[in-house]
């Protein structure tokens, strides 16, 4: 089974409130699989959230996490779609 979209590796250059000892300055994570659609980009969402974070993908693209309920999920700041967040393990 192939994936629709690419897995991207990015790494937590700031966070801002999001009480999450796994996400933290330097953090390595990666995308899994898209869950849903946001109301608006993560350009404007970052005005209505209090706990995000800011991270870089490895190509140079912005994305932000933040906690949807109780999972922590990424969104590209110039998209509407959410993904998984996912550790990366390391070898």
């Amino acid at each position: 089974m192939s994936l629709a979209f690419s897995v991207k590796i990015i790494t937590i250059g700031r966070v801002v409130g999001l009480v999450d000892h796994r996400v933290k300055v330097g953090s390595v994570w990666k995308t899994g699989n898209l869950l849903f659609r946001a109301q608006q980009s993560g350009a404007n969402s970052l005005h209505s959230l209090e706990q995000w974070a800011k991270a870089n993908s490895t190509e140079g693209r912005e994305f932000i996490v933040w906690k949807d309920n109780l999972r922590l999920v990424v969104q590209p700041v110039s998209s509407r779609y959410c993904y998984d967040l996912l550790p990366v393990l390391d070898p």
